[in-house]
């Protein structure tokens, strides 16, 4: 997708796109500490920015919960309609009179 501005600096598609080597070496040490958290797949194909939160939260690395939280659109709709596009009055939404 090609947003202007802003949007295209936000929303990315997946977490491994705002992770860093370091960040994603974290994650494979908690999943290690704790194999009985798993990643909920139905949720992640629904609302990707909640479902790695919460799987993030579970593993204790918050830091990184929360930049899902902000970086990960809240469903992938969001990208092909971004919030802001709807907020801004965006002609797509409006209904004819």
């Amino acid at each position: 997708m090609n947003f202007s501005g802003e949007e295209s600096a936000m929303f990315v598609t997946t977490p491994a796109e705002i992770f860093t080597a370091a960040d994603r070496s974290r994650v494979a040490a908690a999943q290690r500490r704790r194999p009985e958290v798993r990643l909920d797949g139905d949720l992640c194909a629904r609302m990707p920015a909640a479902a790695w939160a919460v799987y993030l939260e579970a593993l204790d690395l918050p830091d990184l919960a929360q930049r899902v939280r902000t970086r990960l659109p809240l469903s992938y709709s969001d990208l092909a309609d971004p919030p802001d596009a709807r907020r801004a009055g965006s002609t797509r939404h409006r209904r004819a009179s």
